[in-house]
């Protein structure tokens, strides 16, 4: 057969476009598909950043909402933003806590500032506030009400509240530890709640002392609730007569406690109020100090009682009463030695004394401040 070359160049020419074109065709199609991934990959970002945007502005929006929430409770605003800043779960707490604060009229912002930032100590706090107070075991107590005081010595202001609350839970919470098991646990918890009293106490003397400048010199001044004060009195009272060896009970009536222990019991209750005295005593507060005055006219009476009895019965029996015929002589007993035993009776020149450990506020010449008597006197109490 004859080769056609013309027939040839035509077939090798006519495939040679043909393959052109599918290349142009396949060129085209990438560059379409490629355009196509690229205006797709800028409306999926353009979409991602509308969603991104839209998240963080509802995140804005709720944490404008939570710090709206917490403020409206009180907490300051640096308080607030901590609190958001700590997540859904820190929010959550912290309004817990704030509500409880705002249902129970408490200043959460200073609660908070007094237990070092710890929500758990704030509810703590909320919590014993609202629990059954201890039965009040000062020999006073039934003379005055939350209503009586506030007639006579006015309210606590707002600044106190807070302290005051926690001074009521602290002392509640010692009472429990005085009534419990002693062990190196309590002790130590024994330790940091002595620690905190004496702050806060001093937080208080620091409101009475500008609620004073705020006030006229004739009104008087009062920063401490009258349960708190009761409490105080209860749990300190309670370690007192524990510490001299009596026990204590909340729910006993500490004269009928006392049966049979009577002068060691009220010189018990003399070192309670002596020590008040020197702590709560000198906040400057007028209630407390009309309260403890008066508590302390009641453990003398029953100081007296107790001294009469004895020396009446056995006033000249000396192995029952030490018989002394000087007030040099007897306090060369105390400082020797020979007496020891709170609530002891003697006789001096035929007058009965107590001894009660005690420092003495009405005789001159006492013997060292950890060692002297209580005079009973003669007189009817």
């Amino acid at each position: 057969m004859a080769f056609n070359l013309m027939s040839f160049l035509g077939g090798a020419a006519g495939a040679g476009s043909k393959a052109l074109e599918q290349k142009r065709a396949r060129e085209e199609a990438e560059k379409l598909t490629k355009e196509q991934r690229q205006w797709q990959i800028a409306t999926e970002g353009r979409a991602d950043a509308r969603t991104r945007k839209a998240k963080r502005d509802a995140k804005r929006e709720k944490a404008s909402e939570m710090l709206s929430t917490l403020t409206s409770l009180g907490y300051t605003v640096a308080q607030a933003e901590a609190a958001v800043a700590g997540g859904a779960g820190s929010f959550e707490i912290y309004q817990s806590v704030g509500t409880k604060a705002f249902e129970s009229g408490e200043d959460v912002s200073e609660l908070l500032e007094l237990n070092n930032n710890s929500t758990t100590a704030v509810s703590s706090t909320l919590d014993g506030s609202t629990a059954l107070p201890a039965k009040a075991q000062g020999l006073g107590a039934y003379k005055w009400n939350k209503a009586s005081v506030a007639t006579l010595f006015g309210t606590p202001p707002k600044a106190a509240k807070s302290v005051d609350l926690q001074l009521a839970q602290n002392a509640a919470d010692q009472l429990k530890i005085l009534q419990g098991q002693v062990t190196e646990t309590s002790s130590q918890r024994m330790d940091a709640l002595k620690e905190a009293e004496t702050f806060l106490i001093s937080k208080l003397s620091s409101v009475a002392e500008a609620t004073r400048e705020d006030k006229s010199a004739e009104s008087p001044v009062t920063v401490t609730n009258h349960a708190t004060l009761e409490t105080i009195i209860t749990k300190t009272h309670a370690a007192q007569t524990k510490q001299y060896g009596l026990g204590y009970n909340a729910e006993t009536n500490l004269e009928i406690a006392f049966e049979g222990n009577e002068g060691s019991g009220y010189s018990a209750l003399l070192n309670s109020v002596h020590t008040m005295e020197n702590s709560i005593g000198k906040i400057g507060d007028d209630w407390v100090s009309t309260r403890l005055a008066e508590e302390r006219l009641s453990v003398e009476r029953g100081l007296n009682r107790h001294g009469r009895n004895m020396f009446e019965s056995s006033g000249t029996d000396s192995t029952k009463v030490k018989q002394f015929a000087t007030f040099t002589e007897y306090q060369k007993a105390i400082t020797s030695g020979l007496i020891t035993n709170q609530g002891e009776v003697s006789s001096i020149a035929g007058q009965p004394y107590i001894y009660t450990g005690v420092p003495s506020v009405t005789i001159n010449g006492a013997p060292p401040i950890w060692k002297v008597m209580y005079d009973i006197g003669t007189g009817n109490n």
